[in-house]
């Protein structure tokens, strides 16, 4: 029974640094291992088997996420830093919630020259946020490119902070 209930729970916990599925499976195995001994004395081979079988299951999806979220190499918006490096995603709008990091000696779209907060406050309005913003980033460019940045062939990507996250974040990067 308690190889089932931790299988069953691990459905909707295994998150919690897997441990519900790891404890289904040892239960379940302990639970047939002496059910088998008891020359059929004990029952429940069948809760057992199921609470080991969904714990397994568990178990491998467990170490799915964690690799998967391991090898997880976006950045949110809100969280890059100068110097980094990122590819920047294809999207047919304007809004862009996380950034592939990037090595800089490898291939990439850009880098994160400038990263500032916006003053305190009421949200300004979307055109107010956009201009402060690419007034800093353009200013800063000119400094990080060491000149006249319409020489240089280059351009610069601009974000600012959206209405829906102006509590959380007033962050502007360049």
């Amino acid at each position: 029974t308690a190889a089932l209930v931790l299988g069953i729970a691990s459905i909707f916990l295994f998150w919690l640094l897997g441990i519900f599925p790891i404890l289904a499976v040892i239960f379940g195995f302990l639970a047939r291992k002496e059910i088998k001994a008891s020359g059929g004395r004990l029952a429940g081979s069948g809760k057992a088997t199921a609470g080991l079988v969904i714990g397994k299951i568990m178990t491998i999806l467990t170490i799915v996420l964690f690799v998967f979220v391991a090898l997880d190499d976006s950045v949110p918006a809100t969280d890059l830093e100068e110097g980094q490096c990122v590819q920047i995603p294809d999207t047919s709008n304007d809004e862009v919630s996380s950034f592939e990091e990037q090595p800089c000696d490898q291939p990439h779209d850009g880098e994160v020259f400038h990263v500032t907060e916006l003053p305190d406050g009421d949200y300004p309005g979307e055109g107010d946020v956009v201009e402060q913003a690419q007034t800093i980033c353009f200013e800063e460019f000119g400094d990080f490119l060491d000149g006249d940045p319409f020489s240089s062939g280059l351009d610069f990507l601009t974000i600012y902070p959206q209405r829906s996250s102006w509590d959380q974040s007033r962050s502007v990067s360049c």
